[in-house]
């Protein structure tokens, strides 16, 4: 019999398509007493014929493409057997009353695909097995799919290998889909779960799904560059850096989580520049610094919560000319709860952290020039000598909206910031130094500053700002402290500009207080009863 030349198509698109009810595909058509035939509905039809086509389709697939099924052990050694490269074909691996053993190195080559019915496991069985691409210079792999049906299972508890790729080597490969689930692996050397021996040889390269991985770099990738990747989680970096991934560049990278770095930094990456990075949340850092990033430089970053540095950079730490946006709910053991030493960026909404150590700077950004910086808010210290809730020592910088910051403790300073010079500084308020000075800036030199209103400070004084000097200075409103300078207190040599209305101070001088002597001020703008006294340089500006 000849072999049919057309697959019998029907309703490719599924449009009007119901499935028969379980009775009638259990007892099929009748006749009903009358001796009539039964007229089911054509949606049936529809499904039925094409559920045939659906069908007949996948068999050619798998038939025109070299279709190997393994359904035992025995056949798995055969197809699997450490000599044959394993290319141009489909393997598909039934699932057993047990997982399937692998005990050799697999060298695979081009239009592989490795299939399999869903939760079928693979499990190393000695300190060897793994995949290795065997692309070369100027003779890529392409067209290589391992699907999301099985899981390979290193068994790292019995086997380290001491060779970067916990699971694959993927030097020289374009054009593939790697998202089988790769998991317990664990290598002495780089990326628990993939690595490349010869570094920047991907093109257009799907990662999926690497969890609780070892390596001592990259505990899930380790430089595996121009790929989208997705799903690295719960991998360790044992004595270097990058819990999930490290130095992975130009790619896309989604939900990197619950990663850790025992002994050095970035707990969730390192090293990955260039990049569209999103989702990076619950990883660790035990000792280092950079709970979620660490010197990823020239990226697109955005999502970065509930990450913990040992030392500074709750979120990001030492990510340069990068556009940050949604960092919240990090946490840090010293600056920069949110983000530290993150030079020449655009940051935008980074809130709700939480320092408590003493001395702490920066719960929301810490050490961060030339930037433009926007909506910091709802960021919180508890500690004694510590400064700026929102931003502390980020210079240079273009920041605007800076509210509901608060901190808290013996000598605490700057709700909003602290020791931000250089900058051009607008809508700071809402911001409170409970126990100190400067509700709103606190020792903010040479900056233009506009619209601080609304903040609060203690018997210390500075309402608004304190200790802001050599500044232009407009719209100052609103503000309060129960010590002296309701407006600004010690701000000197500085232009005061706009309107200022509303400043309270139970201490005294309602608007600007300064006890020091030979102080000079340029005051320009609207309000009632203002006064100079010259030997003091003392102004009251109700």
């Amino acid at each position: 019999m000849a072999k049919p030349t057309n697959i019998p198509e029907w309703d490719k698109n599924e449009t009007d398509i119901i499935e028969a009810p379980t009775s009638r595909k259990d007892d099929g058509w009748y006749i009903d007493g009358g001796g009539d035939p039964e007229k089911p509905p054509y949606q049936w039809m529809n499904w039925w014929m094409n559920r045939v086509y659906q069908w007949i389709n996948w068999m050619k697939d798998k038939v025109s493409n070299n279709m190997t099924v393994i359904t035992t052990q025995a056949e798995f050694d055969v197809v699997f057997d450490g000599v044959t490269t394993l290319q141009n074909r489909v393997i598909y691996l039934e699932k057993t009353g047990s997982p399937y053993t692998l005990g050799v190195v697999v060298n695979f080559g081009s239009n592989l695909t490795i299939d399999s019915d869903p939760g079928v496991v693979i499990n190393r069985t000695n300190v060897v097995a793994k995949f290795v691409s065997t692309g070369t210079v100027g003779t890529p792999l392409t067209k290589v799919h391992f699907t999301k049906n099985w899981i390979f299972d290193g068994v790292k508890s019995t086997y380290t290998i001491t060779v970067d790729g916990g699971f694959a080597d993927i030097k020289y490969v374009e054009d593939s889909i790697f998202e089988c689930y790769v998991t317990d692996c664990k290598t002495s050397s780089n990326g628990g779960g993939y690595s490349s021996s010869v570094i920047g040889t991907q093109q257009n390269i799907i990662i999926k799904n690497i969890f609780n991985c070892e390596a001592a770099n990259g505990g899930g990738l380790y430089g595996c560059d121009n790929c989208t990747i997705d799903n690295v989680y719960s991998n360790t970096a044992t004595t270097g850096n990058g819990g999930g991934l490290y130095g992975c560049d130009n790619c896309t990278i989604d939900n990197v989580y619950s990663n850790t770095a025992t002994t050095g930094n970035g707990g969730g990456l390192y090293g990955c520049d260039n990049c569209t990075i999103d989702n990076v949340y619950l990883n660790t850092t035990t000792t280092s610094s950079g709970g979620g990033l660490y010197d990823c430089d020239n990226c697109t970053i955005s999502n970065v919560y509930s990450n913990v540095s040992a030392t500074t950079g709750g979120g990001l730490y030492d990510c340069d000319n990068c556009t940050i946006d949604n960092v919240y709910s990090n946490v840090s053991a010293s600056n920069g709860g949110g983000i530290s030493t993150c030079n020449n960026c655009t940051i935008d909404n980074v809130y709700n952290h939480d320092l408590t150590n003493s001395s702490a700077q920066g719960a929301g950004i810490f050490d961060c020039d030339n930037c433009v910086i926007s909506n910091i808010h709802t960021n919180t210290i508890v500690a004694s000598n510590s400064q700026g809730a929102g931003l502390a020592q980020c210079n240079n910088c273009t920041v605007d909206n800076v509210y509901n910051n608060t901190v808290t403790g013996s000598s605490a300073d700057g709700g909003g910031l602290s020791e931000c010079d250089y900058c051009t500084i607008t809508n700071v308020h809402g911001n409170t130094s409970t126990n100190s000075g400067g509700g709103g800036l606190f020792d903010c030199d040479y900056c233009t500053i506009d619209g601080v209103y609304d903040n609060t400070s203690s018997s210390n004084g500075g309402g608004g700002l304190y200790g802001c000097d050599y500044c232009t200075i407009t719209n100052i409103q609103d503000n309060t402290t129960t010590g002296n300078g309701g407006g600004a207190f010690e701000c000197s040599y500085s232009v005061f500009l706009g309107t200022w209305h509303g400043n309270s101070a139970t201490g005294s001088n309602n608007f600007i207080h300064n006890s020091l002597s030979s102080l000079s001020f340029a005051i320009q703008g609207t309000g009632a009863a203002q006064s100079v006294v010259t030997t003091r340089a003392t102004i009251n500006w109700n």
